[in-house]
């Protein structure tokens, strides 16, 4: 199966359910049969959140596509790796997320596919994905930054992690990670998860840890 096959499958499935529930409210309103003032409020904004949620599958099955067919159009460009840690920080902060961060290196670069923002929040919509009880670690080498959703590594390593099985936001997110040279990985004890870039000095090849 093709990744444009898997796209539109799980876009069909994840549909359903809040078209279902659009639909459902929007019938009872048209039906008469919500007569009280607070039902008919409470149905709107149920309906409107159902298909809020069916605008972001579209964007996320439109944003995975375009990451997937841009080629050659998808631009990487060097940015301090600090930046990318402060955007993360930001966005953990923002949906009141527990986070520790170590310190990057001085002068240290990361090759990204999109701005620090768009990057970032990739990273956090991936990590997210294992479960939002997790405390987040990000951890600096001098050839590697990492975003941990876990306690500590296990001693048994890594393993692949499955996108897909995830849904639409994440494989988007995971294409974009990917583009700018990321690997995610699963903690093999099933309890964590890693995201790791390369990190670069100046304008030089990849360091190695």
């Amino acid at each position: 199966m093709t990744d444009a096959e898997r796209v539109l499958r799980v876009l069909l499935h994840d549909l359903r359910t809040p078209l279902g529930v659009a639909q459902g409210y929007l019938r009872m309103m048209q039906e008469g049969r919500l007569t009280a003032a607070a039902e008919t409020e409470r149905a709107v904004t149920k309906a409107l959140s159902a298909l809020g949620q069916t605008a972001r599958l579209c964007q996320d099955a439109s944003d995975f596509i375009d990451l997937d067919t841009g080629g050659d159009r998808v631009r990487t460009a060097d940015v301090p790796a600090s930046e990318l840690v402060a955007e993360f920080s930001r966005l953990a902060e923002h949906k009141s997320a527990a986070i520790a961060s170590s310190a990057v290196t001085d002068g240290a670069q990361v090759s990204l596919a999109g701005d620090a923002g768009e990057v970032a929040e990739a990273v956090f919509v991936v990590v997210r994905s294992v479960g939002s009880g997790r405390t987040l670690r990000v951890e600096s080498t001098p050839g590697e930054l990492r975003f941990l959703a876990a306690g500590t590594e296990p001693a048994g390593g890594v393993e692949p992690f499955d996108l897909w099985s995830h849904g639409l936001a994440v494989a988007a997110a995971g294409r974009r990670i990917a583009w700018s040279s990321g690997l995610i990985q699963k903690l093999a004890n099933g309890n964590g998860l890693i995201v790791t870039f390369p990190l670069r000095h100046g304008t030089g090849a990849p360091t190695t840890a």
